[in-house]
């Protein structure tokens, strides 16, 4: 079930301060603040596979726009050879004809030097939307498939792709990782923060600790993570429990509390799906009257 939006945009509402007083109330049976778990989540965009060709007929199909829009009469039009192109490509590599598609990947390629030229030609003082999108479609122009710090979307420059890990999929395109912690019973949600770029799990471990502690007013005594936070440097009140392949020397009382770490899983996947972490299209949702539609009648 989704969390109203009033406790989502309003931190300090009505809503949060009777959660808050559950959760410090040590007699509550559910929730309580004494072990917490805390894990890494990624914020996933919804955007296509990433890959070479469609970025660049894209950054193409953006410049031609953009320049007539500005009154810029280019050379030629590359519509059609574009979508042709870009279709045959995609053919080709479904079809495991890899030469043939590297070659009209190559073409897509060509096809976008020749209208950045053509616009840096006939664009003597470009305005700053012109002067942007050419930024972005050298870059896509001059980067290779194994190259690092790719460009992957033109409306999201800071974008990443991570390797998954899983054989169901393989790559993942995300803005930001977020390490979230959530209590050992009753899985409450403490702490989310996004940290950009690529940060090592073990070094975003004092931010979300510190986050708790200014949200509740108290530092957990027990924080229970796995092995991605190995050297976290962490220097507090709270002991930081390290996940381990044999815990043989273990109490059984921490083993307890280290296998119910799997209970972040549920916590952390909806606000992804809820979009409360990201912004999926990168849309500006703002009023009503600014989408155009109707506002709403007072009741």
């Amino acid at each position: 079930m989704r969390p109203p939006r009033s406790a989502v945009e309003d931190p300090q509402g009505a809503l949060l301060q009777i959660a808050l007083a559950r959760l410090v109330d040590k007699q509550h049976p559910l929730v309580r603040l004494a072990r917490v778990n805390v894990d890494t989540t990624v914020m996933e965009k919804n955007v296509r596979h990433p890959t070479d060709a469609r970025p660049r007929d894209r950054a193409r199909e953006k410049l031609e726009k953009q320049a007539r829009s500005e009154g810029i009469r280019l050379r030629q039009s590359y519509l059609r050879v574009g979508k042709q192109t870009l279709s045959m490509q995609s053919r080709y590599a479904h079809a495991q004809q890899f030469k043939r598609a590297r070659k009209a990947t190559r073409r897509l390629k060509t096809v976008l030097g020749r209208v950045i030229h053509d616009v840096q030609r006939k664009a003597s003082n470009p305005s700053p939307e012109l002067q942007n999108l050419l930024v972005h479609a050298q870059r896509l122009h001059a980067q290779k498939r194994t190259d690092k710090g790719k460009l992957y979307s033109l409306h999201e420059p800071s974008l990443d792709c991570i390797s998954k890990g899983k054989a169901q999929k393989l790559m993942r395109v995300r803005l930001q990782s977020s390490p979230l912690a959530t209590t050992g019973k009753g899985g409450w949600l403490l702490a989310a923060k996004a940290h950009p770029g690529n940060p090592y799990d073990g070094h975003t471990l004092t931010s979300t600790l510190q986050q708790i502690t200014d949200l509740v007013g108290r530092a957990p005594d027990h924080a229970f993570v796995d092995m991605g936070y190995r050297v976290h440097g962490y220097e507090g009140p709270t002991t930081v429990n390290v996940d381990k392949r044999r815990r043989g020397k273990t109490p059984k009382n921490t083993r307890r509390w280290m296998e119910r770490r799997a209970a972040t899983e549920p916590t952390s996947e909806p606000p992804a799906q809820w979009r409360l972490l990201s912004q999926q299209f990168n849309i500006d949702y703002g009023s009503r009257e600014a989408r155009g539609a109707r506002p709403y009648a007072p009741a």
